[in-house]
């Protein structure tokens, strides 16, 4: 396997380096001081993973994975970093992790295992969550709903995360198995237990009113998502 890591703090990299040695001797890694020299890097070497603070330097991470990822489509990038300013962004980009230094072992072992399953990753939805980043199975969230600056993500073990990003910011990362039922809020199909033309349902008993001009484009898209996964859902 062959990664690049890069990051301006030489220490840092001396850190994830020994980690990533310590799991498999045999990877082949690049280190770089720069987002430049990454972009560089590129133009000679193919990876096909990437660790990538999100400030290497006075330069913008997320911006430099954007560029890399033109020319490398088929690399994964794990972001490293000492705060979660920048998990939404990174994630936009279909990041493997979001990793908060100092990394453990562990941490890195996860962003192998997820660049090892990549049809999970898809599936998943990692947020900042105060001083923490929490990955959640999407099939896990029973709704995402807006408050003030904030967005609540509501799980089926009835845990409720308060996410300091605009709820436009989460519903992007959300997959197709959501829908947009009212301003605001976002509920998970696989969660309708009911549904009738006026209001749903939801697995945790909520219920929500409909308006009479979304009726039929919520009740269209919900038997479309019926038909194609019909031993996941029930009550139309």
């Amino acid at each position: 396997m062959n990664i690049a890591v890069c990051d301006d703090n030489r220490q840092d990299v001396d850190q994830l380096c020994a980690i990533l040695l310590s799991i498999d001797e045999n990877m082949m890694i690049t280190r770089f001081l720069s987002g430049t020299d990454l972009l560089a890097g590129s133009e000679q070497q193919r990876f096909d993973l990437v660790f990538l603070d999100t400030a290497p330097g006075k330069e913008d991470g997320i911006a430099v994975a954007g560029k890399f990822l033109v020319r490398q489509p088929q690399a994964g990038i794990a972001f490293v970093t000492g705060d979660e300013t920048h998990a939404v962004e990174a994630f936009r980009l279909r990041a493997l992790h979001y990793l908060l230094k100092p990394c453990t072992a562990e941490d890195v072992a996860e962003v192998l295992r997820r660049l090892r399953r990549p049809e999970e990753q898809l599936h998943m939805l990692t947020l900042p969550i105060g001083r923490d980043i929490r990955t959640l199975p999407q099939r896990d969230i029973v709704k995402v709903e807006s408050s003030g600056h904030h967005t609540m993500v509501h799980t089926v073990d009835g845990a409720v995360c308060s996410v300091r990003r605009t709820f436009h910011e989460i519903a992007e990362l959300l997959d197709e198995d959501f829908i947009q039922i009212k301003r605001g809020v976002c509920v998970n199909m696989h969660h309708i237990v009911r549904f009738n033309s006026t209001e749903l349902t939801l697995t945790d008993d909520t219920e929500y009113l409909i308006r009479r001009d979304r009726r039929r484009a919520i009740r269209e898209t919900y038997t479309a998502f019926v038909k194609k996964k019909p031993d996941k859902t029930k009550n139309v």
